[in-house]
């Protein structure tokens, strides 16, 4: 499997690769003050994009060296306020089709699940 690079932007969040394996992730996010929403806890877009970070690199882990993955659609589902310094998320390819995958997230503070996701990706080849 080829290594998997984030965005950017997923390095402004903190966020790095924890573990990769065929059709799945588990990327981890630092949090700081600057991810903070008015309330104390961590912003639900902060959340979001890493569920959208750990859902795409899922499915480039089915792609070769030029994959590149496009999000179809996302939603979310904020279960619990995060608070902890590192939250972790975990994202799977629950079903492929062609080009089209299917993907689940859960985001967790510690043992908490704060929030869980779905999305439609679809897996291009770069030429």
């Amino acid at each position: 499997m080829d290594e998997i690079v984030l965005s950017p932007f997923s390095d402004l969040l903190g966020i790095e690769i924890a573990q990769t394996d065929r059709g799945s992730a588990v990327l981890r996010m630092t949090t700081d003050a600057r991810l903070l929403n008015r309330s104390g806890t961590i912003h639900g877009g902060a959340i979001f994009t890493l569920a959208d970070a750990a859902m795409g690199a899922a499915v480039k882990t089915l792609g070769g060296a030029n994959a590149a993955v496009v999000t179809r659609n996302a939603t979310i589902e904020f279960t619990a306020p995060a608070q902890g310094e590192v939250l972790e998320c975990r994202a799977d390819v629950d079903r492929r089709e062609g080009r089209g995958c299917e993907v689940s997230a859960t985001v967790r503070d510690g043992d908490k699940i704060v929030a869980i996701a779905r999305s439609a990706y679809v897996l291009l080849e770069k030429g």
